[in-house]
């Protein structure tokens, strides 16, 4: 996995905390590191586990779509979308399940969408 996906998934989280889990952050290096060493997080309370794991999963989800699309736009033509254009690519691809609201999903989809950016810059 490289440096900057995590860096991106890192600072999504860090921005996300403030409105959708204080704990955001830590759930995000959970999901960074079962990735990277497929090890199971140490045990939690169960509700606050599951909802943290399902945002931290999604920001992680959101990460990879984003730095893609980012990535593929600037090896075919060499230039950036815009936010918005992104956005929607990832709303289009995105299957995101019930167990957040949709204000939560449109959060992590825009302040992903800026720190890809913003790493690309």
């Amino acid at each position: 996995m490289s440096t900057k996906y995590e860096n991106v998934a890192r600072s999504a989280a860090i921005r996300l905390a403030k409105d959708l889990d204080s704990t955001l952050l830590k759930d995000v290096e959970i999901e960074l590191a079962k990735l990277q060493l497929e090890a199971q997080p140490e045990p939690y309370e169960e509700s606050k586990l599951i909802i943290g794991l399902t945002i931290a999963g999604l920001v992680i989800q959101i990460t990879s779509l984003a730095c893609d699309v980012i990535s593929l736009q600037k090896q075919e033509q060499n230039t950036l979308l815009n936010k918005e254009e992104i956005e929607q690519i990832i709303r289009r691809e995105m299957k995101i399940n019930n167990s957040i609201s949709p204000e939560q999903e449109e959060l992590i989809i825009q302040v992903v969408t800026e720190e890809a950016l913003n790493q690309e810059n």
